[in-house]
């Protein structure tokens, strides 16, 4: 994987044991196109973005790290099931 300047990638399973990449940038912020080719390098799939939506006041009730810009990207593939009869 290509190293970037000011960025972490890595992998990690959440709370319901859904697997995800987790990208976090320490200074600026993570742009669309940034986060699409981190996310080829890591592993080419198809990915839903988790995008923090919630007031900095609701922090305490959250698991969640507000200091720097950070996603998490799901395998859409894993939300998009489809059973055929």
């Amino acid at each position: 994987m290509k190293e970037r300047k000011n960025i972490e990638v890595w992998s990690d399973y959440d709370v319901c044991g859904n697997w995800y990449i987790a990208i976090r940038k320490k200074k600026g912020s993570l742009k669309l196109e940034e986060i699409r080719e981190i996310a080829m390098d890591w592993e080419q799939d198809f990915y839903a973005l988790i995008i923090e939506a919630i007031d900095k006041d609701f922090q305490d009730y959250y698991d969640w790290d507000f200091e720097d810009d950070f996603v998490r990207l799901y395998r859409a593939t894993d939300f998009l099931k489809c059973e055929k009869k």
